[in-house]
């Protein structure tokens, strides 16, 4: 699988060169693994399923570089058929893959379907509140250097529960696999308050 994690020794330039303005922002960078807390029963994540041929499926829920077959990064699957009702997988140069709603079971090394997974196309998701970080009264008042350096830091250090970051509203925006509200109070006291916004990728099941 191909990694989309930007290399090490650039990351660590970039955030040397940051270290001065995020000095500011609740301190320096601390990189380190973020902590990577369990669901306590079954959640749902929405993603590419990606099987090529002679692996084993995986649920992809951070980047994925289009192609045929895609090419992500995701969590094993166990208990995975590709016949759920009205599948929508495509098969195509040793690889057979598509965009699920997938249920189950999270247990740190293999994601455990519980439930038939439902096509991305036929999915109807109950429609999520605004973030914290997104309305006008909650615009953050760090710089744009400062969250340039803490992303990078998070990319570098994060761990694997780490998918991806962006900047939204003044804030940085991380999704990890799985929060439980463990995470944001890792970043907070890392980063400061109200500084850091986490998505949880993986949503407990209704």
């Amino acid at each position: 699988m191909t990694s989309f994690r930007p290399a090490a020794a650039a990351i660590a330039l970039v955030v040397a060169v940051a270290l001065t303005g995020c000095a500011s922002v609740g301190g320096a960078p601390a990189s380190g693994p973020l902590p990577e807390p369990l669901p306590g029963g079954e959640v749902r994540g929405i993603g590419t399923v990606l099987q090529l041929e002679g692996e084993r499926p995986e649920l992809c829920l951070g980047p994925v570089a289009e192609s045929a077959p895609p090419q992500c990064d995701g969590l094993p699957l166990e208990g995975w058929t590709w016949a759920p009702p009205d599948d929508l997988s495509t098969s195509m140069s040793g690889g057979t893959w598509g965009s699920y709603a997938v249920t189950g079971t999270w247990g740190g090394e293999v994601f455990t379907v519980t439930r038939d997974a439902v096509p991305l196309a036929l999915f109807d998701p109950i429609a999520a509140e605004p973030g914290w970080w997104q309305s006008p009264e909650s615009a953050g008042t760090a710089g744009e250097g400062d969250l340039d350096a803490i992303s990078a830091d998070l990319a570098a250090g994060a761990g694997d529960a780490y998918l991806g970051s962006t900047l939204e509203n003044g804030h940085v925006v991380v999704t990890v696999r799985y929060d439980d509200g463990t995470v944001q109070a890792a970043v907070d006291e890392r980063y400061g308050d109200g500084v850091v916004a986490v998505v949880s990728a993986l949503v407990d099941a209704e």
